[in-house]
């Protein structure tokens, strides 16, 4: 081994930029260093030429020199090698894992099949009741349209309406029948009312049967003058109401009658 001089250490970094411009580019750190060492050399002045006088060849120094910039270039390739080695061992870790994975992908694919159909299908009917809303929408806007713009047009009249003879509701006869009926149950209920809460003594035997004791002798009621005359005049009084209501009623209804407002 010999000392390197500075004319072969600059020769050595050019080859060596050479070979890592090859593999990066000129802002990697180690390109931007090896750049540093030439200019610096360079400006010291140093050439890549011989520093030995002309006619003059150093054959040890220059094959030295050759086998040290092919065993740089070698280790150069092996360290590549290695990262490429290394990159490659990364790659064949990570397949069984890309292997299990397309394999779920494999193994889900009818699943997902089945999915997509039922997502298809179900799309399809969606679509189809949704074409029938918007058709429906459409004719019912075209016939509104149509009816506005015909509105004022001129038509036929096929069947005229018809006045009803005899109404459908109410029914006269009924509503009378059941008024007679109900005037007819009141009256009774009153009169069987009135009874029943009258407690007055109606004939002897009632007496004797209530105190327990026999009469001897009864004493006839003899009504006076003015009673008389006053059960009279109540009675006529009475008498009268009954016939001017009777009468009113019968007015009344008969009116009704003649406006078409009772059809019997």
């Amino acid at each position: 081994p010999h000392a390197e001089t500075d004319a072969e250490r600059l020769q050595r970094l050019r080859s060596y930029l050479g070979q890592l411009q090859g593999k990066y580019t000129d802002k990697h750190p180690e390109v931007w260093r090896t750049k540093q060492a030439i200019a610096q050399l360079e400006a010291k002045g140093v050439t890549a030429g011989p520093t030995a006088a002309p006619g003059k060849v150093d054959g040890p120094s220059r094959g030295a020199l050759a086998a040290s910039l092919e065993s740089q270039r070698l280790q150069a390739q092996i360290k590549q090698i290695d990262s490429n080695v290394e990159q490659l061992r990364q790659v064949q870790s990570a397949l069984p894992a890309q292997i299990a994975q397309y394999q779920r992908w494999i193994d889900a694919a009818p699943i997902r099949e089945a999915e997509w159909n039922s997502l298809t299908r179900d799309y399809s009917e969606l679509r189809r009741h949704y074409d029938q809303l918007v058709s429906n929408n459409l004719q019912a806007q075209s016939a509104e349209n149509l009816e506005r713009n015909q509105r004022g047009s001129k038509f036929k009249i096929v069947d005229s309406a018809r006045v009803a003879d005899k109404p459908f509701k109410p029914n006269f006869l009924k509503i009378l029948l059941v008024a007679v009926a109900g005037s007819l149950g009141i009256s009774v209920g009153s009169v069987l009312l009135l009874d029943f809460v009258d407690t007055s003594f109606k004939d002897v035997g009632e007496l004797e049967d209530y105190i327990g004791v026999a009469v001897v002798c009864a004493i006839p009621f003899v009504e006076k003058e003015s009673e008389t005359r006053r059960e009279r005049l109540v009675f006529l009084i009475s008498l009268m109401f009954i016939c001017v209501y009777a009468l009113s009623l019968m007015i009344a209804l008969a009116l009704m009658w003649h406006k078409g407002m009772i059809i019997v």
